[in-house]
């Protein structure tokens, strides 16, 4: 299990297209589609609303162009001195040959693969793509270089894998747990709260 010692707020970026299509990305860098601009918005003007002061947070945010989007979104709304740090332990875990496809393409060529998948993600990942045992160990070296608190601008394969590791869920249900693009969350004192 993870212990934070300070605040962290998890934001998973928003909307692409290949979002929109449930087509996988991993890897490939898809920009914000209108929608996803919006959501970011959102984000923004619900931080603005919170009582923080985002000048004394570090922004770590994934490389991947989709998540450098969202922040640079973000930060117009917030109208504070905030950088961004820019991390590639944040970013997307690989699919290997699945990315690009749907999810309907995946169960209709590889339904045996994909169950195999679907039932242990945290140690199966196929055609050398990562698990989330992959993505947990990426987090937990991120973590170590937390001093303060903290706002993640990531993916949701990560999202999952650091959901994992603060709450201790079982590890076989991480496929199915879903991290919204419309809201995000806040991880303190052993709890994580959606706003």
């Amino acid at each position: 299990m993870l212990m934070l010692q300070h605040r962290l707020y998890f934001l998973r970026h928003g909307e692409t297209e290949w979002n929109r299509e449930r087509r996988l990305q991993g890897l490939t860098d898809i920009p914000l589609n209108d929608i996803g601009r919006a959501q970011a918005k959102r984000h923004g003007n619900m931080m603005r609303s919170l009582d923080e002061q985002w000048e004394n947070y570090t922004f770590w945010v994934s490389p991947m162009v989709r998540a450098r989007e969202t922040f640079t979104i973000i930060h117009d709304i917030l109208g504070v001195d905030i950088k961004a740090r820019f991390d590639p332990l944040l970013q997307e875990g690989s699919f290997g040959r699945w990315e690009g496809l749907t999810w309907s393409d995946v169960i209709e060529r590889e339904p045996e693969n994909h169950m195999r998948w679907f039932e242990n993600s945290w140690d199966y990942a196929p055609h050398e793509g990562n698990t989330y045992r992959d993505l947990s160990i990426r987090f937990t070296e991120w973590a170590s270089n937390m001093t303060g608190p903290s706002v993640i601008i990531s993916h949701g394969g990560i999202s999952r894998a650091v959901r994992a590791l603060y709450l201790d869920i079982d590890k076989t249900k991480l496929a199915s747990l879903s991290m919204p693009q419309d809201r995000f969350m806040c991880l303190e004192k052993g709890e994580v709260i959606f706003l």
